[in-house]
């Protein structure tokens, strides 16, 4: 009889004390046993190591590296470079999966011969789960629908991430995440997709993208790092522009998704009113622009009002954003603006 392939199933971990086992028990209890499960302790400085080790006291397909705090993309690396599997998934330790998610998954690619395969996510908010918005499971082999279906399609489920979905082991050969980036996942799509021939979505929302708590008391401080998002796109638009001219409009709708979500993490840090000016410069980029940004017809009309308030009045833009934030996090929903 034929062996089953082997999964490689990757997860970081830091501090997640709370979370890390109802995370690595959705994995472990998979109706698809044959797994390698890899938990790269990021140099924890709670208990999540300790935890790690005991959950693979009583399963030999954990494995456990400890080492130095290097980030989340040093962590995925780490992890890569012991990997056996035919195939690769990613699970961030806060999250969690459904129990059938990767039977699924694989069975869907190996049926239709796929290079990667995206499933839907499901966002968390304490007891309470929420659905990205449902879509048919199709197929694609035309590179330019490719990069339109994951740069653009953002409102039918998390597309960028590499949690949401299963790649075959040459995808990954001899490719790593960037180290100190805080969108590393957006920052290697571009690379990924272009060693895809054959990609596939499925309609199911595997996936548990559980919220931590997003109140404005635990606002973080001000750092450049959250400008990298524009960077990444900058350098993905222009190499799509020179390859895929086709998808030129999907990128475009990053590109300026990318403004907004700086915009909004800028404004959210507790000290933002100390490099405001950074603030002004992303709202004249996307006031100078808005007229193809209204004509981008991959905006929601909620996105659409966003970036109009955003050109007519930032004050106005962050009074509404923060009402919206508090409004979500009471009634544990969150949206975007």
């Amino acid at each position: 009889m034929k062996q089953k392939p082997l999964i490689s199933i990757i997860v970081p971990v830091y501090n997640v004390e709370n979370y890390i086992k109802k995370c690595v028990d959705s994995i472990k209890n998979q109706s698809y046993s044959n797994l390698e499960i890899i938990l790269v302790d990021d140099g924890s400085t709670d208990t999540s190591g300790e935890i790690c080790d005991e959950l693979a006291i009583n399963d030999n397909r954990i494995i456990v590296i400890h080492k130095k705090n290097g980030g989340q993309s040093d962590a995925r690396n780490s992890g890569l470079k012991i990997m056996k599997g035919e195939y690769i998934g990613f699970v961030d330790s806060d999250d969690y999966i459904d129990s059938n998610m990767y039977e699924h998954m694989l069975r869907y690619m190996l049926d239709n011969q796929l290079d990667v395969v995206m499933c839907g996510t499901s966002s968390v908010f304490g007891e309470k789960e929420v659905a990205s918005k449902k879509f048919d499971s199709y197929i694609l082999t035309d590179k330019e629908d490719i990069i339109e279906d994951v740069f653009a399609k953002s409102y039918e489920g998390s597309t960028t991430i590499v949690c949401n979905k299963l790649f075959k082991r040459k995808i990954f050969s001899k490719l790593y995440f960037k180290l100190n980036t805080t969108f590393e996942d957006d920052e290697i799509a571009l690379s990924w997709i272009n060693r895809v021939s054959r990609y596939g979505r499925i309609s199911n929302s595997f996936y548990k993208y559980v919220q931590r708590d997003g109140s404005t008391t635990h606002r973080k401080k001000y750092k450049s790092s959250i400008f990298d998002v524009i960077s990444i796109y900058e350098k993905n638009r222009s190499i799509i522009y020179r390859d895929y001219i086709k998808a030129s409009e999907s990128v475009n709708y990053r590109y300026w998704w990318a403004h907004r979500c700086a915009l909004d993490m800028l404004l959210g840090c507790v000290d933002y009113r100390e490099h405001i000016n950074d603030a002004y410069q992303i709202q004249s980029r996307i006031k100078k622009n808005i007229i193809s940004i209204i004509k981008n017809k991959y905006n929601s009309k909620k996105q659409l009002f966003a970036y109009t308030l955003i050109a007519l009045n930032l004050s106005i833009y962050k009074k509404v954003k923060d009402i919206h934030d508090k409004k979500v996090a009471c009634n544990n929903h969150r949206g975007v603006l």
